[in-house]
């Protein structure tokens, strides 16, 4: 966002309680500012996991957070601005971050330099976005969890969620 764009107004999608579609609106706010230690993300994907249909139903939330709150845990986009105090990223470069504090699904996110990692130029945005929640998670069941090591092999009889 350049200065000169104080007034930009970003949509993002809003849980306004627990249930069903009907509790997802899609607002407008005022673009996110980065403050010390922070960055803006244009957003160009977006995750929607499993845990997001969990979320919005009611059955879990981090922290036990009740609505209204803008949801999604991860995004890939473009550094719109960095606050003051962010190393390691400039204006311009690719990007995934993931919160576990939800604020994901929106068109510009502010979140903090240290839940975002560059991404190479030859990932899309959505291969990117599909790492923080998806991959990770199968990961540290098979690795971490399951103590998988070189050598060993695995039987996974079905992989996919339940709705």
């Amino acid at each position: 966002m350049s200065e000169d764009k104080k007034g930009e107004v970003v949509r993002s999608i809003k849980l306004t309680g627990f249930g069903g579609y009907d509790c997802l609106v899609v607002q407008e706010a005022p673009c996110p500012r980065p403050e010390s230690g922070e960055i803006t993300v244009q957003v160009k994907a977006c995750g929607m996991n499993f845990a997001d249909l969990y979320t919005r139903q009611g059955l879990y939330t981090f922290d036990g957070r009740k609505p209204p709150f803008v949801m999604g845990m991860e995004c890939a986009g473009v550094v719109k601005e960095l606050g003051s105090g962010v190393e390691g990223f400039k204006v311009g470069d690719r990007v995934v971050c993931w919160s576990f504090h939800y604020g994901m699904w929106q068109e510009v996110v502010k979140i903090s330099g240290t839940a975002c990692h560059c991404i190479p130029n030859s990932m899309s945005y959505e291969e990117a976005v599909a790492m923080p929640v998806s991959y990770l998670t199968a990961y540290l069941v098979l690795f971490d969890f399951g103590n998988l090591r070189r050598g060993q092999s695995v039987l996974i009889q079905a992989a996919a969620g339940m709705f």
